[in-house]
């Protein structure tokens, strides 16, 4: 493992700087052999908000183009037999940008990649239908390593939450029982991220006129986090002393 990050120089570079900055945080681990380590997360080479080994399952920096746009290919392909509905590829060029830190005020090994979009300015009629294009775009994903894909009043923060997800179903509802205008629904791992949207206005009970006016919507994304070119080694030697701790809250912000 490298040299660590000095937590002196950095926090007299927060005092120089005014930034208000926090100093990294150092957590005790007890080791499955009964010995203890003391970590200094100024040292992790990921992000406090991402899952390590989701990370190493995902395919490299030099692979995740050609995953990416396999995977967005697909999905268009299948979409349009099953719904007749052909999704446009927008921004085939994919892009990498660097995390700004590791969550805890120091540099990461990790960047992101931001693929291709399909799009369409049309849903299928039937809310079956949607219900089906959704089975597709997880089944997919879930083939291409990304998933489990869960819709939006699905996830645990609006399903646990009975005023969150009265709130969905109050904005979204369409009049019919479990059938509401907007879909919505993304991957929960760290790794990789496909998100579809379809949405319909003129469904939706509470939409104004110029609201229903806009039209359909419907697209899916997708993007990944990976580790930066030529340095899986170091970020798996620098990653193995915090191999089973607890990962302390980010120091910089909310993911």
């Amino acid at each position: 493992m490298g040299r660590g990050i000095s937590l002196g120089a950095l926090l007299l570079a927060c005092v120089v700087a005014l930034t208000g900055c926090s100093i990294p945080p150092v957590t005790t681990h007890a080791r499955a052999d009964g010995s203890t380590v003391s970590l200094a997360w100024a040292d992790y080479p990921g992000h406090a908000y991402v899952d390590a080994d989701d990370i190493l399952a995902t395919p490299g920096i030099d692979e995740i183009e050609a995953h990416g746009h396999a995977l967005i290919e697909a999905i268009q392909a299948e979409v349009a037999a099953e719904t007749g509905i052909h999704l446009t590829m927008h921004g085939g060029e994919g892009q990498f940008h660097g995390f700004d830190s590791n969550g805890y005020g120091s540099p990461t090994l990790l960047t992101s990649y931001s693929c291709c979009s399909l799009v369409a300015e049309a849903v299928p009629a039937e809310f079956a239908d949607w219900m089906r294009v959704y089975g597709i775009v997880a089944r997919i994903s879930a083939e291409f390593g990304a998933g489990p894909m869960i819709r939006e009043q699905d996830q645990e923060w609006v399903r646990d939450d009975p005023e969150q997800l009265a709130e969905f179903e109050t904005t979204w509802t369409t009049g019919v029982e479990g059938e509401y205008s907007l879909l919505s629904a993304w991957t929960t791992g760290s790794g990789q991220s496909v998100m579809l949207t379809m949405e319909d206005p003129a469904r939706r009970l509470a939409a104004s006129d110029a609201e229903k006016e806009t039209g359909p919507r419907f697209s899916v994304d997708y993007s990944a986090t990976v580790i930066e070119r030529g340095k899986r080694a170091e970020f798996e030697e620098r990653l193995a002393p915090f191999a089973g701790a607890e990962k302390p809250d980010s120091t910089e912000w909310e993911w």
